[in-house]
């Protein structure tokens, strides 16, 4: 995994949102989520650990280029 790949936060969004419209989460677990990403987001952008990164698919490809 990439450092600061913001991918993740994204389909973490995304997946909590659908188990939201589905019911399928309680109150805890929306309120985890919610912390989670507000925490993961302020972290990311406080420390610049994502900044001139690449996504896990980008450095495969250029590894495989080089190789």
């Amino acid at each position: 995994m990439v450092v600061g790949e913001e991918q993740i936060i994204g389909q973490i969004k995304e997946s909590i949102s659908v188990a939201r419209q589905a019911q399928a989460s309680g109150k805890r677990l929306n309120k985890l989520f919610d912390r989670s990403i507000r925490i993961g987001t302020r972290i990311r952008n406080s420390t610049g650990i994502s900044r001139g990164g690449i996504s896990l698919g980008s450095m495969a490809v250029k590894l495989a280029e080089e190789n």
